[in-house]
């Protein structure tokens, strides 16, 4: 009996997958076989009952439901792990994808920094030889406007010797004249004559000359005037100020223009 039970156990394990029905029939068999085995054991002992025989049965059918609901738990856990496992390495994929363009957005914005530097170093430098130029420029136009007054000042000089010559020179081409003037017999009409001339030509070149300073004066005054009227329009605040704080200023111009150079000195 014993061994009849084991084998529908067998039975009954090996049909645990086609389903319920074919576990039921395995139980019916083992039951049969069991009632075989006791009856053919002989020997005065009863057969077992068949509610033993049903409970056994169910045990095992039980059983077995609770190995393929285990192996199915175990399996579809498996799954899932394998599905997180999955997701996880996908996770970590895009993470890393992400990573890197990030890293290589960051190297194009260093570039494009690194370039406008450059550009921007490039436009101060070119800047810098544009004002260069402009400054060279302006300095030497000033270099040529000081060597063509100097120029112009030697011709002015040399005009003024030539009047002076010249105003001897029409005294002497006076005396030299073919006709009797009276003064051939004078002891020292000859030296007289010369002298003369020469203080005539000392004449004309020493007015000359002072009309010339004249003139330069009047327009170093003229150059003055303006330097101050920029300098009082670059300070018209601080000029406003010392006027309000200082009395009224003198009709003088002169004056005037030493108040206002006075009055910048002191405010720096």
């Amino acid at each position: 009996a014993a061994a009849a039970a084991a084998a529908a156990a067998e039975k009954a394990t090996a049909a645990a997958d086609s389903g319920v029905a074919p576990l039921t029939a395995s139980a019916g068999e083992t039951g049969q076989s069991a009632k075989g085995g006791v009856e053919a054991s002989g020997g005065g002992s009863a057969a077992p009952p068949d509610e033993e025989v049903a409970k056994v049965a169910r045990l095992l059918l039980e059983a077995e439901r609770g190995e393929a609901e285990r192996a199915e738990t175990e399996r579809v856990a498996r799954e899932r792990a394998e599905a997180e496992a999955r997701e996880e390495q996908a996770r970590e994929l895009q993470l890393a994808e992400e990573a890197e363009a990030l890293r290589e957005e960051e190297v194009v914005e260093t570039l494009l920094d690194v370039y406008l530097a450059r550009l921007e170093a490039l436009t101060d430098r070119v800047e810098q030889l544009a004002t260069n130029i402009e400054t060279t420029q302006g300095v030497l136009e000033l270099t040529l406007d000081n060597e063509r007054n100097r120029i112009a000042r030697l011709e002015l000089l040399l005009s003024m010797a030539g009047l002076a010559v010249g105003a001897s020179a029409c005294v002497s081409s006076f005396f030299g004249m073919n006709l009797v003037s009276g003064l051939e017999s004078t002891a020292r009409g000859f030296v007289t004559t010369v002298f003369s001339s020469l203080c005539l030509s000392a004449t004309v070149f020493l007015v000359a000359w002072r009309r010339f300073r004249s003139v330069s004066r009047e327009q170093g005054s003229r150059l003055n005037d303006v330097k101050v009227l920029k300098s009082v329009l670059g300070h018209l605040d601080t000029i406003g100020l010392l006027l309000r704080s200082q009395p009224a200023l003198p009709r003088n111009p002169k004056e005037m223009r030493e108040r206002l150079e006075g009055g910048l000195r002191l405010s720096g």
